[in-house]
């Protein structure tokens, strides 16, 4: 059975932030969220942004407070407290997305690092390419490897899904991060041009490879 959380979700995230302005998690339950996403298994974080997938797809349709607590929604979509424990009691509608693009990088590097695909429902093999030059910058990466891992597994699964995949990968994140306000990543003019869409599912690897964790 394919899920939300395992396609491309770009259109339910955009008429989400339509009905309900979004902002970043503040660092401290940043912090608080990787910690605790980091030492649970695959399946307890899958459980959790099946339900944040859930909730955005809900606000995709219908408007909501933005400092309505997230629980409160919960409730009303009747998702059980396994699925919801990775979630903060004090996450408020506002910060689903940010909550969204934090388990959801979770998720992403537990598949890889037990060589699984999170990928496999939104790019297609097709599309895809290996990064014939990788050596040639990948150190340069390695003290921004966690902030390109985020946004690049967001990017995918928000953005990737019917572009072109000949497209500039650096071109099309610095596009998606400014809808974001958040589009001033020193780590963006260190990715070469000529790195394509198709590009980013082997440059994820790379990312999550790389990382001592």
């Amino acid at each position: 059975m394919v899920y939300y959380q395992d396609m491309g979700i770009g259109r339910e995230c955009e008429a989400m932030m339509e009905h309900v302005q979004q902002q970043p998690l503040p660092n401290k339950m940043s912090q608080k969220v990787n910690a605790v996403a980091g030492n649970k298994g695959l399946p307890d974080v899958c459980d959790a942004v099946r339900a944040i997938t859930l909730a955005i797809t809900y606000l995709a349709k219908f408007p909501g407070n933005p400092d309505q607590p997230l629980l409160g929604l919960f409730e009303t979509l009747q998702v059980n407290l396994e699925e919801r424990a990775l979630v903060p009691k004090e996450t408020k509608l506002q910060q689903l997305l940010s909550l969204y693009e934090h388990l959801s990088w979770h998720r992403s590097m537990k598949f890889v690092k037990v060589d699984g695909d999170p990928f496999e429902n939104v790019l297609e093999e097709e599309n895809r390419e290996e990064i014939k030059d990788i050596e040639t910058f990948k150190d340069s990466l390695v003290p921004h490897l966690e902030q390109i891992g985020m946004e690049l597994n967001s990017f995918i699964f928000i953005k990737a899904r019917g572009l072109d995949h000949n497209m500039s990968l650096r071109d099309s994140l610095q596009e998606y991060m400014n809808g974001k306000d958040n589009g001033k990543a020193a780590w963006l003019k260190l990715l070469p041009q000529t790195l394509k869409l198709k590009h980013s599912i082997h440059l994820f690897q790379v990312v999550v490879k790389s990382m001592k964790i």
